[in-house]
């Protein structure tokens, strides 16, 4: 899915099987798939300052089709401040 998923984002038919044997790789490679630069993903960074591996997407193994060919620019999300949308989730501030 695509732009403001998982409940307002276009679903993309992109004819792919992604799987892996480590979560963080599989991850990786889904997003640039996205068309996402792994340094765009801060889970990915977190996950690296935590010792977790791959940090790079060149140290990961992929097999089948190549990245290349099924590659494509999904479209972003709109991120918005989170001032301007803690009173939807009920979040008071404590003083």
């Amino acid at each position: 899915m695509e732009g403001q998923g998982p409940v307002q984002g276009t679903p993309v038919k992109m004819d792919l099987i992604i799987a892996g044997t480590n979560v963080l790789a599989t991850d990786m490679v889904s997003a640039s798939l996205m068309g996402f630069e792994p340094e765009e993903v801060p889970t990915f960074s977190w996950a690296c300052k935590a010792g977790m591996k791959p940090a790079r997407l060149d140290e990961i193994e992929v097999r089948g089709e190549k990245l290349e060919k099924v590659w494509r620019i999904f479209a972003r999300a709109r991120v918005l401040p989170w001032p301007s949308i803690r009173n939807y989730y009920g979040v008071k501030e404590i003083a």
